[in-house]
């Protein structure tokens, strides 16, 4: 017994090294992507970014204005537009940040992006995408592994909430990926009764859809979302315990339940760009109310974020998602480097469009 307990040892220690090495090398090409420009790939879109270098204070001047209410306008402002008001949230296009705590900004290690989420947030960015992890038995956002970089989630959410509280007119989405691989086991009440719920107004803006959906089978417009104070709208995937309703923490839904989405480990940009299989639906049932589109690749790449966040790709993309998947509403599109391309303005695009 005491050798095989010594082996197992043994076998989880070259894990977490090989972990790391593999993590390494990611920030090597990551930031040699960054340094180099690919010369075979020409960028389709000029990059949003106006920012100072990284190691000054970035300031908010996005290229695109997420916000196009008129100021002197009588009718109500919906995530930036005034027709999305009366669209059911299983109709609305979510611009999705993926891997959102993984950033240069915050000192991680092969980054998904520059900046932070907060800002991404301020700039127009709807659905965040989050892993939390249990590192050395404190709750944090990691990203694979407790060395790459973490980030404090109680300070992240009330971030959240405070610009909840800032911008009563705004609805968000959160995905909370349960990384269970990075050290120790995610408990999801535990996280919920002694972090989150802690956090002043936190759980008052939360959406429960076993809550407000027993009487009606239907998704609630963000005009009701946004008169009912109920902006927030929380989901989780790949915990280990409370991975099916009726056993989370009130309003923290299992995800699969209510969205289907396309693969998420591409390869290439060329694997992107091949929409019978980039289109195609892996995780999910296809009946499910929300329909996600990832656009990114396993290895955070801004040269090629640079292309495919670029409008000449993300318009036809979404289109042909959409049609080869029976005319679904796509709800969101999820990318890594949300600084870099034209996201936002495909977003509101497509989001003026809705009756």
């Amino acid at each position: 017994m005491e050798k095989r307990g010594v082996w197992c040892c043994f076998c989880l220690s070259v894990t977490s090294v090989l972990g790391l090495i593999g993590v390494a090398l990611a920030m090597y090409f990551t930031f040699f992507a960054e340094a180099m420009q690919i010369p075979d790939r020409k960028p389709t879109a000029a990059p949003i970014e106006t920012e100072a270098p990284m190691s000054a204070a970035p300031t908010l001047s996005p290229r695109f204005k997420f916000n196009q209410c008129p100021e002197d306008s009588t009718l109500p402002c919906c995530n930036g537009l005034e027709n999305v008001c009366n669209v059911t949230v299983d109709k609305y296009l979510f611009g999705a940040v993926h891997n959102a705590m993984s950033t240069r900004q915050d000192n991680f290690l092969a980054p998904n992006h520059k900046w932070s989420l907060e800002r991404a947030l301020e700039d127009g960015f709807r659905a965040i995408n989050m892993d939390i992890c249990n590192c050395e038995g404190t709750m944090v956002l990691c990203h694979g592994y407790c060395p790459v970089g973490t980030r404090n989630i109680q300070t992240v959410f009330t971030n959240i909430v405070n610009f909840l509280v800032d911008h009563p007119n705004e609805v968000l989405l959160l995905t909370l990926q349960i990384n269970t691989a990075a050290d120790l086991i995610v408990d999801i009440n535990q996280l919920y009764d002694d972090t989150l719920s802690q956090i002043n107004g936190f759980t008052d803006l939360i959406y429960d859809p076993l809550v407000e959906q027993q009487q009606t089978d239907s998704w609630p417009t963000l005009m009701t979302l946004i008169n009912e104070n109920k902006r927030l709208m929380i989901f989780h995937h790949d915990g280990p315990d409370c991975n099916r309703d009726g056993e989370c923490p009130q309003g923290l839904n299992y995800y699969w339940n209510y969205a289907s989405e396309t693969q998420f480990e591409f390869g290439s940009v060329y694997d992107v760009m091949d929409t019978l299989e980039s289109c195609e639906i892996t995780r999910g049932d296809v009946s499910n109310a929300f329909f996600g589109v990832n656009v990114f690749l396993k290895l955070p790449d801004a040269a090629i974020a640079t292309e495919l966040n670029s409008m000449a790709f993300l318009e036809p993309h979404i289109q042909a998602c959409s049609e080869q998947n029976g005319g679904r509403s796509v709800n969101l599109i999820t990318i890594d480097y949300w600084s870099i391309g034209d996201t936002l303005e495909v977003i509101q695009n497509h989001n003026k469009q809705l009756q």
